[in-house]
C-alpha cells in the first residue's frame, strides 16, 4: 500500500507541472486539440487559463494529500486516491461543459 501514497504523490506533481505550463507559461497545446477548438470558435483562452488553474491547484492538492497520507492507514489513502482523481476529473468536465460556446449557426431557428 506504500504504492499508493508514493504515485499520490507522483500524480499530485505531475498535475502540478502541467497545471503550472498551462497557467503560467502559456502553453495550450498540452490540452487536447485545444488549438482547433479554438480555431472552430468553441473554446477561447479563458478556458485553458481555467483548465491550468484547475489541474494546477489540484495537482497541488492531491500532493499534499499524498504527503499526509503517509501518516494516514491505507484505507484511507486509497480513499483520498481515488476521490482526488475522480474530482479533478469531474471539474475538468464540468468546466468543459459550461465553457462551449454555442455557434450562431446552432442558434437559428428553423421556419
Amino acid at each position: 500500500m506504500f504504492i499508493f501514497k508514493i504515485t499520490l504523490m507522483f500524480v499530485g506533481i505531475a498535475f502540478f507541472g502541467f497545471g503550472y505550463f498551462i497557467f503560467f507559461k502559456g502553453k495550450y497545446n498540452l490540452i487536447n486539440n485545444f488549438e482547433e477548438d479554438k480555431k472552430k470558435q468553441i473554446y477561447d483562452n479563458s478556458y485553458a487559463r481555467r483548465v491550468g488553474k484547475i489541474v494546477f491547484t489540484g495537482g497541488l492538492i492531491i500532493f499534499i494529500l499524498g504527503v499526509v497520507s503517509l501518516l494516514l492507514s491505507d484505507i484511507i489513502t486509497v480513499i483520498i486516491f481515488t476521490i482526488s482523481i475522480v474530482s479533478i476529473i469531474v471539474v475538468l468536465i464540468v468546466n468543459m461543459s459550461l465553457s462551449k460556446k454555442i455557434s450562431k449557426s446552432k442558434l437559428k431557428v428553423k421556419a
